[in-house]
C-alpha cells in the first residue's frame, strides 16, 4: 500500500467533514436569523403599528394632501433597495405574513393606493432607530 494514497484519502475525508460542518453551521445560523426576525416583528414592529392604528382621530372636515406616495416609494426603492437587501426584505415579509392590516397596501379615502409595506416597515424601523415621531419621517417617505 502506498503511503501517499492513505494520506490523500485521509485529507479528502477531513475536507468533506470540514465542508459538512460549515454547511451545518450556516443552516443553524439561518434558522437563528429567521427566529430573530420573527421575534423582532412580533415584539417591536407589530406593536408599534398597532399603537399607531389605535390612535385614530376624528375630524369634522379633512383636507386632502397629495403626498405623491408613488414617487416617494420609487425614490425609497432607488435609494435603499436596488440591491434588494435580503435581511430587510425578510423582515418585511415576516411582518406582512402575519397579515397585520396596518402593513397591507390599501386604498385611501380618495381611492388612491396608500403606502407600500416597505414604506411602512421603513417608517416603523426609522421611528424606533432614531426615536422620532412619524411626522419627522413624512418628508422623505410621504407617509402620514
Amino acid at each position: 500500500m502506498n503511503p501517499n494514497e492513505n494520506s490523500s484519502s485521509s485529507s479528502d475525508e477531513f475536507f468533506d467533514d470540514y465542508v459538512n460542518n460549515i454547511i451545518a453551521v450556516n443552516e443553524c445560523l439561518d434558522e437563528e436569523e429567521d427566529y430573530i426576525i420573527e421575534q423582532a416583528a412580533q415584539m417591536i414592529v407589530i406593536p408599534v403599528a398597532e399603537e399607531s392604528s389605535n390612535r385614530r382621530r376624528s375630524y369634522k372636515k379633512l383636507k386632502y394632501i397629495d403626498r405623491d406616495r408613488e414617487a416617494a416609494n420609487t425614490r425609497l426603492m432607488n435609494d435603499y433597495f436596488v440591491d434588494r437587501p435580503s435581511l430587510f426584505i425578510r423582515v418585511v415579509e415576516a411582518v406582512t405574513a402575519k397579515q397585520h392590516k396596518y402593513f397591507e397596501q390599501r386604498q385611501d379615502a380618495t381611492g388612491k393606493l396608500g403606502a407600500t409595506p416597505i414604506q411602512k416597515c421603513t417608517t416603523a424601523l426609522r421611528m424606533l432607530a432614531y426615536g422620532v415621531a412619524a411626522d419627522s419621517i413624512d418628508e422623505y417617505i410621504k407617509i402620514a
